[in-house]
């Protein structure tokens, strides 16, 4: 009789739990599931997002070479500085020249004679390679 009550006992338990078990069973999924879609959509997001990027890269390439090409023979250095902003670098040259340095490393410059007029100018290398 004994062993009889353990078994009703056991069912009875595995009856009451077998619900929740499977409940949780059921909710792990449905939240496994979600996760998956919720990662699939950010790794789309981060595919938009980098290729709106490379279009943004490119044109600020552009406008900033839009500028470069507005320098010409004959321009004050006050309209270069209007186009351009201020030089990072202004180095003194010989004969009066002044050569104004746009940027880092490989950079653009204009070159400024002594009545303040541009003589010569090359936009950054990153500019040129792309053109």
């Amino acid at each position: 009789m004994k062993s009889h009550t353990l078994k009703l006992t056991f069912l009875l338990v595995l009856l009451i739990c077998t619900p929740v078990i499977a409940q949780k069973d059921i909710e792990q999924s449905v939240t496994e599931l979600r996760v998956s879609h919720l990662a699939e959509i950010v790794s789309e997001l981060i595919e938009k997002i980098d290729s709106l990027e490379l279009k943004i890269d490119s044109l600020e390439k552009e406008f900033e070479m839009m500028k470069w090409n507005q320098i010409k023979e004959g321009l004050t250095s006050e309209d270069v500085i209007r186009v351009l902003g201020p030089p990072t670098v202004i180095e003194k040259k010989e004969y009066g020249f002044k050569k104004y340095i746009y940027g880092e490393g490989y950079s653009g410059y204009v070159l400024i004679d002594k009545e303040d007029i541009v003589s010569d100018s090359s936009p950054p290398l990153y500019l040129r390679l792309e053109n």
